[in-house]
């Protein structure tokens, strides 16, 4: 899959900003509420723009299984980030219409405990449709769903990540090129994700943040 993740990509410099600092996949989000929401034509644009050697991700949000096939096909994504309250039923009906090859992420954004997280994945398993990794974001507010710059509960993620059977974790929520190797060396995930960490404002990234984060979660992951 990948390993480092810079989301809400709303630029084509941004993109190769990100891939040049040695970041392996992007996110495109189709959310109409972010922020960072791209319309048809701009990520028509922003895709074509995207470099070939990194994965590029469509983050939606409760958006029906038709709409997400057609982005997905049309834009070429490698992979889906489900952000909102989809259920296992909408991942098997998703799944079976998604071209080979392409993975699903699931997010989530636990507050307290692990239990509804296992209850769904112990779903998706009986259904017979596995998710490829799962994100685990900032529990944030009932209309927030990403990119708010604030920190999710690490102890939860550790947790997680200690699974032995539990899909790959990526940690995303409040992520900074400050805190990430805290973040790496306290919850051991497969990769991390950062949208507003690296921005100067919604949706413009900051090329030095975004170097500076990667560089640290690479010798993060090196050292570890």
């Amino acid at each position: 899959m990948f390993r480092i993740k810079i989301c809400g990509i709303t630029r084509g410099q941004d993109a190769h900003a990100a891939a040049q600092a040695g970041a392996d996949a992007l996110g495109l989000n189709f959310y109409p509420g972010s922020r960072r929401y791209l319309a048809w034509d701009q990520a028509l644009r922003l895709r074509r723009a995207c470099p070939e050697q990194v994965q590029v991700l469509g983050v939606f949000v409760n958006t029906p299984v038709d709409q997400v096939v057609h982005w997905v096909k049309q834009l070429s994504l490698h992979g889906v980030q489900l952000h909102g309250e989809e259920s296992p039923e909408y991942v098997r009906h998703l799944r079976a219409r998604l071209p080979s090859g392409v993975f699903v992420v699931r997010a989530f954004r636990p507050r307290e405990s692990l239990q509804s997280v296992h209850e769904y994945l112990r779903c998706c398993r009986t259904q017979s449709v596995p998710v490829d990794m799962v994100l685990f974001d900032s529990p944030g507010s009932a209309e927030q769903y990403g990119g708010t710059g604030t920190t999710g509960v690490w102890k939860l993620a550790r947790e997680f990540a200690q699974l032995v059977h539990a899909p790959p974790l990526i940690l995303a929520g409040g992520l900074t090129p400050e805190n990430v190797a805290r973040a790496i060396s306290s919850v051991q995930p497969a990769a991390v994700d950062v949208a507003s960490g690296v921005e100067s404002a919604p949706g413009i990234k900051d090329p030095e943040k975004i170097q500076r984060f990667v560089q640290t979660a690479l010798a993060s992951w090196a050292e570890g």
